[in-house]
């Protein structure tokens, strides 16, 4: 079982058909040497087959009601400006999704993710979408415009 934590979040990928020809080869390779994840492997198949044979189906309309949201959007683009303003550290890789999302299925989340998590939950509660996210970069200062900002050296730990 080594390494199998970086497969795992791929194997899902790999019953789909959705991964680059690199990754399926790297897949493959550890599936043949790997009993675990080719048991994952097959646990998996047989809940995508489950799915797919479900006979659930979408409810009456739902095309319709998504097709009238794209035509007439509720939301203009550019109508929210946002007064806060949160810095993350420059180049520093985290999906965002949630606080253990891993870079590429690979790199685990790390203290400072964890605590980098916390200040855009927090903040996103305080302030909705009047949030915006960025990376901290020397070349472009933020724009005084924002009436909050929160930078990551301030409530994060190293």
């Amino acid at each position: 079982m080594k390494n199998c934590s970086s497969f795992e979040e791929l194997l899902s990928s790999y019953v789909d058909n959705d991964l680059e020809d690199c990754d399926v080869l790297l897949v493959e390779e550890h599936l043949e040497s790997c009993p675990h994840c080719v048991g994952l492997l097959k646990l998996y198949r047989e809940i995508s087959k489950s799915v797919a044979d479900s006979k659930v189906s979408e409810p009456l309309g739902l095309n319709d009601r998504i097709m009238e949201k794209i035509k007439n959007p509720e939301v203009i683009q550019g109508s929210i400006k946002a007064d806060t303003l949160v810095i993350f550290p420059k180049n520093y890789g985290w999906g965002t999704r949630w606080a253990e999302d891993k870079v590429w299925g690979i790199f685990k989340a790390d203290q400072q993710t964890q605590q980098l998590w916390t200040l855009m939950q927090t903040t996103l509660e305080k302030h909705g979408l009047n949030t915006d996210i960025i990376y901290e970069d020397t070349n472009y200062p933020p724009p005084s415009t924002y009436q909050n900002i929160y930078h990551y050296q301030e409530y994060t730990q190293k």
